[in-house]
């Protein structure tokens, strides 16, 4: 399970953050995972991918959340993971 604090968000939604990966839930149903790394080009450390990973699972298992969208900082962005 995640290990992150949750707190309320305007409207109910929740919200999680840290500096690097912030993850929200809009009332709405739609989740959203923004990566906040613009410098590495938004490239996953092995930290981001077990937040994410964690709060995929808790979504998975929420009937509320409808869709979930990935998105970086900046205006590039890579499909790399940084070990």
């Amino acid at each position: 399970m995640c290990s992150h604090s949750v707190s309320s968000f305007k409207f109910e939604d929740t919200m999680e953050s840290s500096q690097e990966i912030t993850f929200v839930l809009e009332n709405n149903g739609v989740g959203s995972i923004i990566l906040n790394r613009p410098r590495a080009l938004n490239a996953l450390t092995l930290d981001m991918i077990r937040r994410m990973m964690a709060i995929l699972e808790l979504w998975e298992n929420d009937d509320k959340v409808k869709m979930i969208i990935v998105k970086g900082e900046g205006d590039r962005a890579s499909a790399v993971v940084e070990m």
